[in-house]
């Protein structure tokens, strides 16, 4: 059964069900049916009909699939099964109806699963395939091929039809945020609900610039909550930097600004770079301070003559990356290359002079102003100068980096594995490491073993029975008693170590309830370890089914259907 989560989980929604109505019974293509207002009408023959009972549709928005499932009633059969056109139209209507219902194209995949409400021993299953790939001819193809002359599949009774449909990937390149002709108004208030645009809200004075330059200043210096209580209009702190910006720069706080005020402001502040746009894309900057190494920018909007500050500008104009050098936004890392900057040093400048090494990370360089710059500018987002991060061995002619935190071997080369390896390592998964426990928290294994008895059959199937848990066994260890062997020990961490729990005495006592209410009886600064032999398959299913009940969301890895891993917050 495809998605298992109630409403709002995840993007998985069960449809309402439908009332129940009947699906009009295709016949054969050459019947003609009579005209209407004519004298005489030709009765035609009673012919089996479809009624929907019940019509489930759930979707499952990270996988992109949708799962639908219908329970139909057939009517009007008889004592023997009708033609073979009757039967195929039959099913044509149906898989017509299941098709409308998701906006199925004729590419996309679909696994279909047919059977007898009232004899589920045999159902029809039909692996993936095309949409257009399967028909009413191939579903009675291989009903008559699989059934032989087994008819009670098509007697009076209920079908259930489950359709799982996987939509065909389609091209991208479209950015799908921006809105089409979206006009700037409506840019700019969205974005401001979003918090991603400042909004200068100076009824009392004509400060927006100074007050915007504020603001952007103090989003990466102060903290998150000192960032919020600024942002607001009664903002004491907000005011007051907006009129030591004035006072810096020669503003006066009642007079309406604009670009040239905003040339004044930037003289004043070496260490940051104004950049004014005035448009939604990114697209026109109208003013941008010098550039020079380790300044900070500063974005700002300018519309209908007043000022706004862009807090995000890669969300604001809908971009993944900006050169903060050129102050161009563009969606493709290799898309743009600054013109007029030096490779070597990442200085502002190209240089052509003579060339010398590193000493250090015995890189090429030219001329020792080149040399000396590699050595001081550090890399965006970072502490380390380009000398620190990336190395020239001369051994075997290869540039490296060092923040991987590997050291370099000639002839081996860095794979998934975080193993300097030879060539034609044919590594595909991350070696696992044990990860630094933290002192605040306390860490405790349990070891648990289930039992379970199979008296019960499973919806009165004679052939098929369930598993019901009887009795859990637990053993507790931690750091601190994990030497000790009693099984009557008692440790402050994990106390009592054996613990059973059983429904022995009464059948209705759940008891992954209990072994589960034990678990969250520990310090919420404890992290469990629970291990079980062949958990994958059977111990962790009773675990996962009572999360489940509990309405908590586990963090899975599956192979196959197999639990490989499951992580479930307290």
């Amino acid at each position: 059964m495809v998605g298992g989560r109630a409403v709002g989980d995840n993007g998985v929604r069960p449809s309402a069900v439908t009332p129940p109505r009947a699906v009009t019974p295709p016949g054969p293509s050459g019947v003609k049916r009579p005209l209407e207002g004519a004298a005489e009408e030709v009765a035609s023959p009673p012919g089996p009909a479809l009624e929907v009972i019940q019509s489930t549709e759930r979707e499952l928005k990270r996988f992109r699939t949708k799962f639908r499932e219908e329970v139909m009633l057939i009517r009007g059969l008889g004592s023997s099964l009708p033609s073979e056109d009757v039967i195929i139209g039959m099913y044509d209507s149906m898989l017509a109806r299941q098709r409308e219902a998701v906006a199925a194209k004729d590419d996309d995949r679909v696994i279909l699963k047919i059977q007898n409400v009232d004899s589920p021993e045999n159902p029809l299953w039909f692996s993936m395939r095309q949409t257009n790939q399967i028909n009413g001819k191939v579903i009675l193809d291989k009903l008559t091929r699989v059934l032989n002359s087994n008819q009670s599949f098509m007697t009076e009774g209920k079908l259930k039809i489950s359709n799982i449909y996987i939509p065909t990937p389609e091209g991208g390149g479209v950015n799908k945020r921006r809105q089409t002709n979206h006009a700037i108004d409506e840019w700019l208030a969205e974005k401001i609900s979003k918090k991603t645009i400042f909004f200068p809200e100076n009824t009392a004075d004509s400060m927006c610039l100074t007050r915007c330059v504020a603001v952007a200043k103090a989003r990466s210096g102060v903290g998150y909550m000192a960032f919020s209580r600024m942002k607001k209009p009664q903002s004491v702190v907000q005011r007051k930097e907006a009129l030591a910006l004035c006072a810096l720069a020669g503003l006066d706080p009642n007079k309406r600004c604009g670009l040239d005020e905003v040339r004044q402001l930037q003289d004043k502040m070496p260490k940051y770079r104004l950049c004014v746009y005035t448009d939604q894309l990114g697209r026109e900057c109208v003013f941008k301070g010098p550039y020079t190494p380790g300044c900070k920018n500063l974005y700002l909007l300018l519309h209908e003559q007043h000022f706004y500050a862009i807090l995000y500008p890669c969300a604001a104009f809908h971009k993944n990356f900006i050169c903060e050098k050129c102050v161009i936004f563009y969606e493709h890392k290799a898309e743009h290359k600054c013109q007029g900057s030096c490779w070597r040093c990442l200085g502002s400048d190209p240089r052509d002079d003579q060339g010398c090494r590193c000493p250090t990370c015995h890189h090429q360089f030219a001329g020792n102003d080149c040399l000396e710059q590699h050595r001081t500018i550090t890399l965006p987002n970072s502490t380390l100068t380009k000398c620190d991060a990336f190395k020239f061995c001369p051994a075997c002619d290869t540039s490296y980096t060092t923040l991987r935190g590997r050291k370099h071997l000639c002839g081996f080369i860095y794979k998934y594995c975080k193993e300097n390896v030879r060539e034609n390592h044919l590594c595909f998964i991350t070696s696992w490491e044990e990860k630094e426990k933290s002192p605040k928290m306390k860490y405790v294994t349990i070891y648990y073993d289930i039992e379970t008895t199979q008296c019960d059959s499973h919806e009165g199937q004679d052939s098929i029975f369930v598993h019901k848990l009887n009795l859990l066994v637990s053993q507790a260890v931690c750091d601190r008693c994990v030497g000790v062997v009693q099984n009557d020990f008692f440790c402050n961490v994990c106390e009592n170590r054996q613990h059973l729990f059983h429904n022995l005495d009464d059948p209705n006592i759940n008891v992954t309830t209990q072994f589960i209410e034990y678990l969250q009886s520990f310090d919420k600064k404890t992290e469990i370890l629970l291990v079980a032999h062949n958990a994958k398959s059977f111990d962790a299913i009773f675990i996962l089914q009572e999360v489940i009940r509990r309405r908590l969301t586990p963090n899975l890895i599956f192979q196959g259907a197999k639990i490989i891993s499951m992580k479930v917050a307290n």
